[in-house]
């Protein structure tokens, strides 16, 4: 099982999220939800073709179309940027740094958005993580999946229980 997934500009890789942990929950008011990927390969500053500075998250919508997940297009309606409240910016984590050096990450706030699923106003738990202006951006970056043995994307969720 390959512990890596791939993200890439223009017209290249989509990655898809999937979230089982989301099955049974009812009844629930989401605080928080982050999500966090890591990137495996040492593809930053400045290397040729380097992990993109930002990545954003789409869902398919109930017309079969890619929607920007909501905490995504309310940061960037209300501050003019997705990093204000989406996040998705490229980082250093210098608490998972590892054997290859200093790791770098990406976390995303999605509450609204799996709000949203739990609620029934977005029918599919699919996530899609894709680079920034993709159709501008040659970027590319190996991330960590659910195989990866040291560096597992996280998802991050704080709730109310609602009786």
């Amino acid at each position: 099982n390959n512990p890596e997934s791939y993200i890439q500009g223009m017209a290249g890789l989509i990655l898809e999220v999937d979230i089982p942990s989301l099955d049974g929950l009812d009844s629930i008011l989401v605080n928080k939800a982050d999500l966090t990927f890591y990137v495996l390969s040492n593809n930053v500053n400045g290397a040729a073709y380097a992990a993109p500075d930002l990545i954003l998250m789409r869902y398919i919508d109930e017309d079969g179309l890619p929607q920007l997940v909501e905490d995504a297009s309310r940061s960037f309606l209300s501050f003019g940027t997705y990093e204000a409240l989406f996040g998705g910016s490229l980082e250093p984590d210098v608490d998972a740094a590892s054997d290859r050096g200093l790791v770098y990450k990406y976390t995303m706030s999605v509450s609204s958005h799996i709000q949203s699923i739990l609620s029934g106003e977005v029918p599919d738990k699919k996530l899609y993580l894709r680079v920034a202006f993709a159709p501008q951006s040659p970027n590319r970056a190996i991330i960590a999946n659910h195989n990866s043995v040291t560096l597992k994307p996280k998802f991050e969720l704080t709730f109310t229980k609602v009786e």
